[in-house]
């Protein structure tokens, strides 16, 4: 073993331990924001065994905020981007890395840094490229960089699904041959996101409910269908609050809208918070509720079922296979506000159910959606490929 401190312009400088044999491996991904796949990212390269791994990860655009509210420890965070935007020059920059480090497998994430970590794949003639594919349908799928993100995904010796809701929509778009799709569910550490961590922290409500949600402010995320709901919901229930974590384009929309249904009084949007606090915010709810129009997967609702939610979600995608209907929580068909309400107030008015759910819930993260289980499936596909 030995210790070392990596630097480079544009770099957080890191200290770890690694293997004096360990592969090294590149993730490209197309910001380190603190959204859902970065922070993924970010947790489960923690947990990668450094003995046999030695670990970069790149960002071509973006600020970093992932990184802020945590200690990062055994690998490199290289920013490709020129003061926060995307440059021209990041593709040149990244195959000097790539020569510099002499990486064995590069690791794509999202369509941005996909396109330009498979094309320096290929221009450094890097052997070996993996991809994590995030999402299944897109709005924008049809569109020029997501067509030749997937015909670039052509020539990955893995692909990586984040649910089987995933790998099949991969098969049906006939991106790559199914041999080649590996699922792992995205996951989280049970340890982080315990209700008995924040018991005693929990605020003290007398006669109260409160409900929300965590994700970007973007239309696949259905939140002004949740607005509607919440709307039907707080003219049964006075004694209601609605919060909402995240940012994005829609937010302006969205508050506008609240302010029109005359629900902004009982409406918070939260912003972008750290992963503690989202944790200390679930803890907070009395139920949880992800409205989605199309969803990959939905990394929220598995913090929220760790952290003892029943939750109410949309049956799309792969929202399926995390929430299972009647035990956990609720499904209900997308754009459908009234079903949404009608779900919603029905855990709300039965706390027994409510919290039977959320037991169930906690139990079925455990045993399926652990970080650490992910986290070693993802070595199972480097070793195979080494």
């Amino acid at each position: 073993m030995r210790s070392r401190i990596l630097e480079s312009t544009s770099t957080f400088i890191i200290e770890r331990q690694i293997g004096v044999l360990a592969r090294k491996i590149l993730h490209i991904i197309t910001s380190l924001d603190s959204e859902g796949a970065q922070i993924l990212l970010l947790n489960t390269v923690s947990l990668l065994n450094t003995e046999k791994y030695d670990i970069i990860i790149c960002f071509i655009y973006g600020d970093g905020s992932a990184l802020l509210d945590r200690e990062v420890r055994g690998f490199k965070v290289v920013d490709l981007s020129n003061r926060g935007k995307l440059t021209p020059t990041a593709l040149f920059k990244l195959i000097h890395l790539i020569h510099q480090e002499k990486i064995d497998i590069i690791h794509t994430h999202l369509v941005h840094g996909g396109v330009l970590g498979k094309l320096a794949a290929k221009l450094t003639r890097v052997k070996h490229i993996v991809t994590t594919r995030h999402y299944g349908y897109s709005d924008k799928q049809n569109s020029f960089l997501y067509r030749l993100e997937e015909k670039l995904t052509a020539s990955c010796s893995a692909v990586i699904a984040i649910s089987e809701a995933v790998k099949q929509y991969l098969i049906s778009r006939k991106v790559v041959p199914e041999e080649k799709i590996v699922v792992i569910h995205n996951a989280v550490d049970p340890a982080l996101f315990d209700p008995e961590r924040f018991y005693l922290q929990t605020r003290l409500r007398e006669n109260r409910f409160t409900i929300g949600s965590v994700g970007r402010l973007h239309r696949a995320k259905g939140f002004n269908i949740l607005l509607k709901a919440f709307h039907i919901v707080s003219r049964q229930i006075s004694n209601i609050e609605l919060e909402i974590v995240g940012n994005g384009r829609l937010r302006t929309d969205l508050l506008r809208q609240s302010e029109e249904l005359g629900i902004n009084d009982r409406v918070k949007f939260v912003g972008q918070i750290s992963q503690h606090q989202v944790a200390q915010r679930l803890s907070e709810w009395d139920l949880f509720v992800m409205p989605s129009l199309w969803e990959g997967f939905g990394i929220a609702i598995i913090e929220a079922t760790a952290m003892g939610k029943a939750v109410v979600a949309t049956r799309v995608g792969g929202i399926v296979e995390v929430v299972k209907d009647g035990k956990t929580g609720f499904l209900v068909p997308p754009y459908n506000p009234d079903a949404l309400a009608y779900r919603i107030m029905e855990l709300l008015r039965d706390n027994d159910k409510r919290a039977k759910m959320g037991r169930e819930g906690r139990k079925l993260v455990i045993s399926d959606f652990s970080l650490q289980q992910a986290v070693r499936r993802l070595e199972n596909v480097y070793d195979s490929l080494m």
